[in-house]
């Protein structure tokens, strides 16, 4: 347990000096390749927990408390493709690479009759998408797509009256433009381009559309 888990006391929180610590068994296994301009990877896992500490509260109260309430049992599988079109039509495309990637997860638990905090809150599909090509010798764009579902609810309040809302999966389209000339490296990126509103964990709405830019020389370069 953390030092927050153990001791912290709020208004609507109080921690736990009694908790015991997790306990978890986790099993993997994977298959790699590679052949040519590609690579893949698959995966497999499974865990069981005992003794999962979490915020839970009764539906009649406002304050979460922390226990070891719960056992859970998970298993999920994630798979991913990176394609590099310039090793496999020698140089003869400007794409530089192109990624996708899958993972999937079910997690179950036993618990008693009470609202959980954040325990079952996990990612129950992921889907990413990565291009990157060349515009022009010097400058290129990455483009970077991502889906996301999570399970689990977080704690809205709407005049001041909390409401248990279920995560809404989402989509985000990221991208990044470079220039890159000897020891110099410009970026210029753009995340959340379409300005999504969603909530990821918790009640804590996530950042809507950003820029930034940088520039690296390096020192050190031959």
């Amino acid at each position: 347990p953390t030092f927050t888990d153990l001791y912290y006391s709020g208004p609507s929180n109080q921690g736990n000096p009694e908790l015991k610590p997790e306990m978890v068994t986790y099993a993997e296994a994977g298959w790699k390749g590679q052949y040519q301009g590609i690579q893949t990877h698959t995966g497999i896992y499974y865990q069981t927990g005992r003794n999962m500490i979490d915020w839970i509260r009764e539906s009649s109260e406002e304050v979460w408390r922390t226990a070891n309430h719960t056992e859970i049992r998970g298993k999920g599988f994630q798979a991913s493709i990176s394609i590099f079109p310039k090793k496999l039509f020698k140089n003869r495309t400007p794409i530089n690479i192109i990624a996708l990637g899958y993972n999937t997860n079910l997690q179950k638990k036993n618990e008693q009759d009470v609202i959980s905090y954040y325990v079952l809150d996990y990612i129950r599909h992921k889907g990413t998408m990565q291009i990157e090509h060349r515009i022009l010798e010097n400058l290129s764009m990455n483009w970077s797509v991502l889906y996301q579902d999570r399970n689990g609810s977080y704690t809205e309040f709407n005049n001041t009256q909390p409401t248990e809302k279920e995560y809404n999966p989402f989509w985000l389209l990221d991208s990044k433009l470079s220039y890159r000339k000897g020891t110099l490296t410009a970026n210029i990126q753009v995340n959340n381009i379409f300005d999504h509103q969603y909530f990821d964990f918790g009640n804590i709405s996530q950042p809507g559309r950003s820029i930034r830019g940088s520039i690296t020389i390096s020192l050190n370069q031959p």
